[in-house]
């Protein structure tokens, strides 16, 4: 309190002739100092005067402290300080009489910019009083008041600003303009119009040089860098840095802005609009930049809600659209939104990351905008930064950098430069879970989130707008079956933090976590790891049993030995883990959505190569089991494996063309085709149990349609209409694929069939697929062209993803 009086010109002082006793009401803020102070004997609470009351909570502590006022129970219910204060300067003009009832102040909010504000009333009228208490308040109350002679004489009777009533000493009394008495959380086109009027005194249009100079964008960006402020997200300073590169050399429409328009510094009433708190105002801020602010200041600050939820607000809004209005060309105006949106982020949170960086403590409402800036960020960078997976996990460890956690084999490149292949395992404690989950689903790129629940970890798919896929496994117990096998407290105390501010496990723990993953499943640790054998210290009984999984030869495989010693795997412990081990399998073995995709062609159609890499796409960036099958189930070998043996007669079939068998008997062709067909028949109820009711996807190399159109390859000759009606018992694959292409191009590719046999297999293939998309309703056919390999697995994965969702 001694500082807040020190501005007004009193001190606390002792009991004398030449002190006065005052009582005081102390509304403190969270953290115990003083947000507001009003005299006890104030008949209602003046204080009100600097708050905002817009939702239900606000509206029911406004109600909360008028009925103790009303009643008489300040004193009583809230913080009473009795002082003694005199004055410092008798020669300095007081602001205000302490002793009169009729005044409240608001200390203001930390940081540098920081100023009071003291609110009078007086038989001749109300006031503000705005008091500089840092050099850079006294800056911006200057600015203030230059600013409200400038615009004097510029707006119309329906657009007000506060008659300057004084100003002296970094102390400016302006007029109290809350007559008009109403408050507007939406932006309308009052807003708008005034928005228009102001960004028209001095409308210009500037280079981009001078845009990023007026307000000292990239020094300012490289000084948080060097300062490495921890408690600022590294990936929103990248982002930043990022939208200054990428912008285009374009000129810029300038004009007067407000900079501060926000639904708290002005009030509506009868069509009129009074607008206040001036100090941020410029003569350059880019067109729209006020109504940029006062869209995200009020979904940020009061109601709470994040950019996934709000950006419809800008886009879809006709306020904008009039707004946008003063550039010309707008025939795009949500592009153009979109390019002022840039100018605007780039502003604000450059200058606030400035102002906030030289702030010792920071308020919780920071944290807000921090969250909803970097969102922001994220969707003006959209497709001209990263793709929407490494937006995501730029913003994801953005999101828990302040948490404790440990990435798990995580390269040292950008986040966002993450393979496609790749996924993210993390170490985190459990209790984080509920808080990452709420973010991962509320993230505006995420599309879908699946989560299985495991007794150590959540392993968690995401689906991203644009199709692409991201797998994070969440682990807060390592664990091999029943075998715990690593201690997650020694891992997230022993981090390694690297250059783009990701916690990551550290080498020594990594090479431990590699060699104990690999042992326990009784495989030598790969090529590709054995690099970290340097890391494990060989002094360690734990790591000189891993030695031997490294391929240090003469060690002795002592693994279950050095596991037993561990506290996880001893007593009631280890009969713990078993049983939740067991529900893991319980659960593993419900029935899952599984898939059946056939591929059908001509030799040379490329079903090889599609069907290798549709496989590596569902294993390593959709994380699905995958399994191919060649033409049937072949539960039953083939028919010559009955004389040959298993392993001669594949060899013989894989050296073999196609097409090549002389068989032309009715009845053998019968024998041969009634052994396959039994095959399908039993073999298709094995692979529905065994692979597509577990969640397996089960790609066919060839299917049933192949002994119907070209049952030549199987050595049968019979009538197509036979074979055909066979088909009415076997199951329909969920998907299927015929590849095809012109003669010329596949006899490029493979010179074993004629062009005229190649013309009519293809068409024969086409007749039945089209005859099949129509009878079979729930099942779907596809005819693909299969020359650019890009665009032709594009269209598989699009079509099998859906039959997955």
């Amino acid at each position: 309190m001694e500082k807040i009086l020190s501005h007004l010109n009193y001190k606390i002082s002792s009991k004398d002739s030449q002190s006065k006793k005052i009582g005081l009401i102390i509304v403190n803020n969270p953290d115990g100092s003083p947000r507001w102070v009003c005299n006890a004997k104030a008949s209602s609470p003046l204080f009100l005067k600097f708050y905002l009351v817009s939702s239900l909570k606000s509206r029911l502590l406004s109600v909360f402290f008028r009925l103790v006022f009303k009643f008489r129970l300040q004193k009583i219910l809230l913080n009473y300080k009795e002082v003694y204060v005199e004055r410092l300067d008798l020669n300095k003009k007081d602001i205000l009489d302490l002793s009169n009832s009729n005044w409240a102040l608001f200390a203001g909010t930390v940081g540098p910019n920081n100023k009071m504000l003291v609110y009078k009333e007086l038989n001749s009228g109300s006031s503000f009083f705005k008091v500089a208490t840092t050099p850079i308040s006294s800056d911006i109350i200057k600015n203030e008041y230059d600013t409200l002679k400038k615009v004097e004489g510029v707006l119309s009777a329906n657009f007000l600003t506060p008659k300057i009533l004084s100003y002296s000493n970094d102390v400016l009394e302006i007029e109290d303009l809350s007559y008009l008495s109403e408050r507007e959380n939406k932006l309308t086109s009052l807003h708008a119009d005034f928005i228009n009027k102001i960004n028209k005194v001095g409308l210009t249009e500037i280079q981009m040089s001078d845009f990023f100079s007026n307000f000292n964008l990239e020094e300012k960006v490289q000084n948080l860098k060097k300062i490495n402020d921890s408690r600022i997200p590294k990936g929103i300073l990248r982002k930043l840095d990022y939208l200054i590169n990428s912008l285009e050399k374009k000129n810029i429409k300038v004009g007067l802005g407000h900079g501060d328009f926000t639904p708290w510094n002005m009030y509506l009433s009868e069509g009129k609009i009074g607008v206040y708190d001036w100090e941020l105002s410029k003569d350059y801020f880019p067109v729209g930049f006020d109504a940029f602010h006062f869209i995200f200041q009020q979904n940020i600050m009061v109601s709470r809600t994040s950019w996934k939820s709000f950006k419809e607000d800008i886009f879809n809004n006709d306020q904008f659209n009039q707004v946008i209005g003063l550039i010309e060309s707008s025939n795009e105006p949500k592009e153009f939104i979109k390019e002022y949106l840039k100018y605007y982020l780039l502003i604000n949170i450059i200058d606030y990351l400035d102002l906030y960086s030289k702030q010792e403590k920071w308020h919780v409402q920071i944290f807000w905008l921090l969250e909803t800036w970097n969102d922001a960020l994220s969707y003006v960078l959209e497709s001209d930064f990263c793709s929407e997976r490494g937006l995501f996990i730029i913003d994801f460890f953005d999101f828990i950098k302040d948490r404790d956690y440990a990435t798990i084999k995580f390269h040292d490149n950008e986040p966002e430069l993450l393979s496609v292949y790749s996924d993210i395992d993390i170490c985190i404690n459990k209790s984080e879970l509920k808080s990452i989950l709420g973010f991962l689903n509320n993230n505006q790129f995420v599309k879908k989130v699946e989560v299985v629940k495991k007794s150590n970890m959540y392993a968690v798919s995401l689906l991203f707008n644009d199709g692409e896929v991201l797998a994070l496994d969440f682990i807060w117990s390592f664990k091999r079956k029943s075998v715990v096998f690593l201690e997650k407290k020694e891992v997230l105390n022993t981090i390694e933090v690297n250059d783009f501010g990701v916690k990551c496990m550290n080498k020594n723990t990594t090479a431990q976590y590699v060699g104990c993953f690999y042992g326990l499943n009784g495989v030598n640790v790969p090529k590709h790891y054995l690099y970290l054998k340097g890391y494990l210290n060989k002094d360690d009984e734990f790591s000189d049993a891993l030695l031997h999984f490294y391929g240090e030869k003469g060690k002795e495989n002592n693994f279950s030995f050095v596991f037993q010693k561990y506290h996880q795997n001893q007593g009631v412990n280890k009969y713990f883990n078993k049983v939740t081990y067991l529900f893991d399998v319980l659960r593993s073995l419900k029935v899952k959505k599984g898939l059946i995709v056939t591929f059908s062609g001509v030799d040379g159609a490329g079903k090889s190569t599609i069907i290798e890499n549709v496989k590596k796409e569902l294993e390593k960036k959709h994380r699905k089991k995958v399994v191919v099958i060649r033409h049937r189930p072949s539960l039953l070998p083939i028919l010559s494996a009955w004389t040959k043996g298993k392993e001669q007669a594949e060899q013989d079939a894989a050296n073999t063309l196609p097409r090549q068998g002389q068989n032309s008997s009715f009845i053998s062709s019968l024998v041969r085709f009634s052994y396959y067909y039994l095959d399908y028949l039993i073999g298709q109820f094995y692979v529905n149990f065994k692979y597509k009711y577990r969640g397996v996807v089960v790609l066919y190399d060839r299917y049933y349609y192949d002994f119907i159109l070209d049952s030549k390859r199987s050595n049968i000759t019979l009538p197509k209409s036979l074979v055909k009606f066979g088909f009415n018992f076997v199951f329909t694959p969920n998907c299927n694929f015929f590849l095809f292409a012109s003669p010329e191009v596949i006899l490029k590719r493979k010179q074993e069939l004629s062009a005229e046999t190649i013309i009519e297999l293809t068409k024969n293939y086409s007749d039945l697929f089209n005859q099949l998309e129509k009878r079979r309703k729930n099942e779907n056919y596809f005819l693909i062209n299969n020359i650019d390999l890009d665009v032709t697995m594009k269209e598989i994965m699009k079509s099998i993803l859906n039959k997955l969702s």
